[in-house]
């Protein structure tokens, strides 16, 4: 599988710029040293792309949009899981806070918590957290 280097949005745009452009330019030399390096380039991460339900970092944008790897449909994707992934920290926020309230253990291991928070997911309509089959699909 496809595995990504993965940061808070806060991390500074400027070094995920340089570390992207470090890694696809500096492929050659890393991807033996490795096994999973011969994947670390930018034919992979376009594929995976495709499919991700992870929000871009702006640096790697950056970097995209420079190599003109970036498209309409990139964009289209990046708002969709942007957008999906800010309401789903919304509505874990907000169901933390009620489990609290309830002096609820917050544990996957905890019947009431977990429905708590299916119950939280249902109620806003949130959107199964998925691989997608290709970049246009919704």
């Amino acid at each position: 599988g496809i595995n990504y280097l993965i940061t808070r949005d806060e991390t500074s745009s400027e070094l995920v710029y340089h570390l992207v452009r470090w890694l696809d330019e500096n492929h050659n030399r890393l991807k033996g040293l490795h096994p999973d390096n011969r994947f670390r380039d930018l034919t992979t991460l376009m594929r995976g792309l495709n499919h991700t339900y992870i929000p871009c970092h702006p640096g790697l944008v950056t970097y995209l949009k420079e190599k003109g790897l970036w498209t309409s449909a990139h964009e289209a994707r990046d708002t969709s899981n942007t957008q999906v992934v800010d309401r789903y920290c919304e509505a874990y926020g907000a169901a933390v806070d009620e489990a609290d309230e309830k002096t609820l253990q917050v544990d996957p291991a905890n019947e009431e918590w977990v429905q708590l928070w299916t119950t939280y997911k249902k109620d806003r309509n949130l959107p199964a957290i998925k691989v997608f089959t290709s970049l246009t699909e919704e």
